[in-house]
């Protein structure tokens, strides 16, 4: 069984320079949708790399160590992002991250999802965007930032 049509109102990673003076780097939740009400739970990840050292997963957790986070999807939205019903998402984040520049950093942001539909899971990933704009699941936006 497939889950219903879905789509992610875009999560994304809103990123500063660490010397800016502006808030460090947060990994935003998208605010997923389906077409009826169904239990999801996903899981958000910055995968950043070098070319000194290759690729590295970072959860909520540390290194290599994400959590899985529960949420009910619904045709506006994520329930608990909607308190009372509102139109306009307050979100779950993962941050402050800080990021030093200079060393050729490159970060995405990446969210595991499980739709579970008739008691069974779908799972999916998706790259969320790099900056407050754009739509990355849709082939369109940045997708990563660079330090």
């Amino acid at each position: 069984m497939s889950p219903p049509p879905a789509r992610a109102v875009p999560g994304h990673a809103r990123r500063s320079r660490v010397d800016s003076g502006a808030p460090q780097a947060y990994l935003v939740e998208p605010d997923f949708t389906t077409a009826t009400r169904t239990p999801i739970t996903t899981r958000g990840w910055v995968a950043w790399y070098t070319a000194a050292g290759g690729w590295h997963w970072l959860g909520a957790n540390g290194e290599n160590a994400g959590r899985w986070m529960t949420w009910t999807s619904t045709v506006s939205g994520i329930e608990q992002f909607h308190p009372g019903g509102s139109p306009t998402p307050v979100p779950w984040t993962r941050g402050p991250i800080s990021v030093p520049t200079g060393q050729g950093i490159y970060a995405v942001g990446v969210y595991e999802i499980v739709y579970w539909v008739g008691g069974k899971p779908d799972y999916q990933w998706q790259y969320v965007n790099a900056g407050t704009t754009g739509a990355a699941a849709a082939g369109g936006g940045t997708l990563y930032c660079a330090y």
